[in-house]
């Protein structure tokens, strides 16, 4: 997370009052927030905060890139989490009510009938843009775990998530090839949802062509390694209703300055 505190705030609330049956802890790793995060994160008794600041820095060539990649933050939560199954979620992800109790019983399930599982994908829409849920599929079929649940045995046996090829973009999709090359089969989790934020572009970077260097360095490694996505295997979609109608809780926040 970083400087999104009344997002985090929601989050949060959502895996607080998702009805998970088992015990639980919650680890937050923060970038460095300026804006009031890490001293709300200080009093919640039930959340571990690791802060690590995430400045610009320039490499050699004269470019600019951030001093830490994706990979290295989330593996901050995977090598602290103590549970044989960690749930990763982002700072603006909404979780519906069940997701978590839901997509652990379908885990255990694939287990029982034999299967070597490395974890499960949620479906999850971008709010408010998407109508329908879906779970996305990398080459081979590959199912990806954008956010879902892992098993922390499968992510310790590949290496975690790889910390130097990729800034950002890609990290996610490279774990989730290498789990199923090495033999950890990534499934959908059926009976488990989330909302994630649609957010808009300031335009400060839209105007300084940020929006686009990174996640073309990172897609262009992916596809080195894994095949071009020129015509990638089409996401699997669901029509679902919310009841609860969960990401209203995103108009409780500042998103649209995010």
């Amino acid at each position: 997370s970083l400087n999104r505190r009344r997002l985090l705030q929601q989050t949060l609330h959502s895996i607080r009052t998702n009805g998970f049956l088992g015990t639980m802890e919650i680890i937050v790793i923060d970038g460095g927030s300026t804006d009031g995060t890490c001293e709300w994160l200080a009093r919640q008794q039930d959340v571990l905060t690791l802060v690590q600041p995430n400045f610009r820095i320039r490499q050699a060539d004269g470019s600019h890139r951030r001093a830490h990649t994706w990979g290295e933050f989330i593996n901050l939560g995977f090598r602290q989490a103590r549970a044989p199954w960690v749930l990763m979620v982002s700072d603006d992800v909404i979780l519906c009510p069940g997701a978590m109790e839901n997509g652990l019983t379908d885990l255990r399930n694939f287990q029982k009938q034999g299967n070597k599982i490395g974890g499960g994908a949620m479906f999850w829409r971008e709010y408010p843009r998407d109508r329908n849920y879906h779970v996305k599929l990398l080459p081979g079929g590959c199912i990806h775990i954008n956010h879902g649940i892992f098993l922390k045995e499968a992510l310790a046996a590949v290496g975690y998530a790889d910390e130097t090829s990729f800034e950002f973009y890609g990290a996610d999709g490279d774990l989730t090839m290498r789990l199923n090359q090495n033999g950890w089969k990534t499934c959908v989790l059926e009976n488990s949802y989330a909302e994630h934020l649609c957010h808009r572009i300031p335009w400060k970077r839209l105007l300084s062509g940020r929006t686009e260097c990174q996640p073309n360095r990172d897609m262009e490694t992916f596809d080195r390694k894994y095949g071009q996505m020129g015509n990638p295997v089409q996401p699997i979609s669901k029509e679902w209703r919310d009841s609860s109608r969960s990401a209203l809780a995103f108009w409780k926040t500042d998103w649209k300055a995010c």
